[in-house]
């Protein structure tokens, strides 16, 4: 194998692994963000009859707060506008937001098999020529 080939391999193999590792993390935040939208609809049921809630202050720091209505929650609806909307609307939109995610993580774990499949193809390739020299 000529060397130009052997360098081309090798520059294919590590752009497959930097595109491999930043399709992993983003599966990871998709994860993330399916997580934290189940939490919100959890929270959302356990309000409605309730009168007190814990609210995260940020930094692992919590309080209690009085709900002015149980019934209603602010949803963002994109660019940092909120909308008061019934609990049953709010969880939809919710719902919405989730089947996207997953549609974004299949979406990405399609290319990352695909990657992974090339990355298959090459590692033998490339030991086989390192085990020669």
């Amino acid at each position: 194998m000529e060397e130009d080939d052997i360098q081309q391999k090798l520059y294919l193999y590590q752009v497959l692994r930097s595109e491999e590792e930043v399709l992993e993390k983003h599966v990871e935040d998709i994860l993330k963000a399916i997580l934290e939208v189940r939490t919100a609809e959890e929270t959302m049921k356990e309000i409605r009859n309730s009168k007190e809630m814990l609210s995260s202050l940020g930094g692992g720091v919590f309080s209690f707060t009085n709900l002015a209505d149980g019934r209603h929650v602010l949803v963002d609806i994109g660019a940092g506008v909120l909308v008061k909307k019934p609990i049953e609307d709010a969880k939809m939109i919710l719902d919405a937001k989730i089947r996207k995610f997953e549609s974004a993580m299949r979406e990405s774990n399609e290319k990352l098999a695909k990657i992974k499949k090339e990355i298959s193809k090459i590692e033998p390739e490339l030991e086989m020529i390192l085990n020669r020299e």
